[in-house]
């Protein structure tokens, strides 16, 4: 199972990603786990995602958390991403498949 954790600063609009995310990941069944995170749960990601998405609210807030959560690979969710959500789970997919290799 690939883990991805999506924070977000008060995890409301994370949770909403990640529910339109699960729906797509179930149609397309796909072995990927989403999960929303405030800001201040970051330690709880450490040693059990793969991925770590970041809210564009908090892209300002991108180096401190990358440092924190170090080594797992932490992006920044674009807006765009968020309003074509299949490109969002692309961003995912292909970071499974670098996961891999």
């Amino acid at each position: 199972m690939y883990r991805v954790a999506i924070i977000c600063s008060f995890s409301i609009s994370a949770k909403n990603i990640c529910h339109v995310l699960q729906e797509e990941i179930e149609k397309k069944q796909l072995n990927i786990e989403v999960e929303a995170f405030h800001t201040e749960d970051c330690s709880k990601v450490i040693g059990n995602y793969d991925l770590v998405l970041l809210m564009p609210q908090i892209r300002y807030n991108f180096k401190n958390i990358s440092k924190l959560l170090k080594p797992i690979e932490t992006k920044v969710i674009t807006n765009e991403q968020i309003n074509h959500i299949n490109d969002l789970l692309d961003v995912i997919i292909e970071s499974k498949e670098q996961c891999k290799k």
